[in-house]
């Protein structure tokens, strides 16, 4: 599991998240309302997106879909393992401007 960790650098806060936590939201929601700059880092290993996972077999509904383009669209940098699964997302979505970066593993 991905340890959340989160560190000031220039006054503005880094926090690197496992893309599918809910927190993301409230953290856009508050770092926006009481203008705190931050850098959301969202690490995707798996979701609808992907029919190989469990949420992509199992879930259906229109709002998992939903669900991650708002996280996707909150995180400052969405991070995936590979190039295939990154174009799987992106053609899930069909958004060219949400940023997204491959790493490698681990991540």
């Amino acid at each position: 599991m991905i340890t959340n960790t989160i560190e000031q650098m220039n006054n503005i806060w880094i926090i690197d998240l496992d893309a599918w936590n809910p927190s993301i939201i409230q953290l856009k929601y508050m770092s926006q309302l009481l203008e705190i700059p931050i850098k959301i880092h969202g690490l995707w290993h798996a979701g609808n997106y992907d029919k190989n996972d469990f949420l992509g077999r199992l879930i259906k509904d229109e709002w998992v879909k939903t669900f991650e383009t708002s996280l996707a669209q909150a995180i400052d940098y969405n991070w995936f393992a590979s190039d295939a699964h990154l174009n799987m997302f992106r053609h899930s979505f069909g958004y060219n401007d949400i940023k997204c970066f491959r790493t490698g593993w681990p991540m």
